[in-house]
């Protein structure tokens, strides 16, 4: 793939100002889910989101969008019967045999 900021959804390029269509975000990602990569790319763009002291540019607002998008996706999944990322469910194994 070429160099630039891309969509991880779509692989739409977000390094120019168009607009990409995110209509089949939501399809597109549960049909792939991996809660333990949605709930490490959540913490990832929260570390940068809380770290980042630049004004807020058009490059923020994607990534906060970006987490919505995770955010949402993964308790979609949850919702709907999906297991737990790998984490939860050993600390939740860990709660349980204290």
């Amino acid at each position: 793939m070429p160099e630039g900021k891309f969509c991880p959804v779509c692989d739409a390029d977000t390094s120019t100002d168009e607009p990409h269509n995110k209509a089949d975000h939501a399809t597109a990602w549960e049909s792939s889910m991996d809660p333990d990569s949605n709930l490490e790319e959540q913490r990832q763009l929260a570390g940068k989101l809380l770290a980042d002291e630049r004004e807020a540019d058009e490059h923020y607002y994607i990534d906060v969008e970006r987490l919505c998008e995770l955010v949402e996706s993964l308790d979609k999944w949850i919702k709907r019967g999906g297991f737990l990322p790998k984490e939860w469910r050993d600390a939740r194994t860990a709660a349980q045999g204290s």
